[in-house]
């Protein structure tokens, strides 16, 4: 029978579809007052077990600190700094490859002993070029802060400028913004 149109006796539902339109039959007795109340217990405030609770503290954890991250990188000194260390050639970013090349040429020192000594010499080179520019760029930061948020802090930067101009491109979280060779 349909509230807005007229009744038509000859469309009487057959059993399987009310059936199937009211949801699933009874097919079980109606569960006591206790089990309703532990079902709905148990939906609000699931029982974990200890891999799940682990699981799930994990989860929440990890959503803590992307948010206490994203709350950080958000200061305008700490975009600009990693803006700065994107837009600019970053000698750091060969050290990790180069030493990995020279752990694989020190595998060969039996062989060719002089080219591990190359190899090494080279590394202290680079390293020695790598802080060289660390300086000149954490110099080149703090004038442009200096410009750009006068009364800015530059407490715990350092840290980041290093750990952000060590990591090959690529790999760095958050990800570049800006091209290199990009005027700030």
């Amino acid at each position: 029978m349909g509230v807005f149109r007229p009744y038509d006796p000859e469309a009487k539902a057959t059993p399987e579809e009310s059936e199937t339109a009211a949801g699933k039959g009874k097919g079980a007795p109606t569960p006591t007052r206790k089990q309703a109340e532990a079902a709905r217990r148990q939906r609000v405030n699931p029982v974990l077990t200890p891999k799940e609770a682990r699981a799930k503290d994990r989860d929440l954890r990890r959503a803590a600190q992307q948010k206490a991250m994203a709350s950080q990188d958000a200061q305008p000194e700490r975009a600009l700094l990693r803006d700065y260390i994107d837009s600019r050639f970053n000698l750091t970013e060969f050290l990790l490859p180069t030493w990995l090349v020279v752990f694989a040429v020190s595998l060969l020192a039996t062989k060719w002993p002089f080219l591990v000594e190359l190899a090494a010499i080279a590394a202290w080179v680079l390293l020695i070029l790598a802080v060289g520019d660390l300086y000149v760029m954490w110099r080149g930061y703090k004038k442009l802060l200096a410009v750009k948020h006068p009364n800015a802090s530059t407490r715990g930067l350092l840290m980041v400028a290093v750990n952000r101009a060590l990591s090959i491109r690529p790999w760095r979280a958050p990800a570049p913004r800006v091209k290199r060779g990009t005027k700030l």
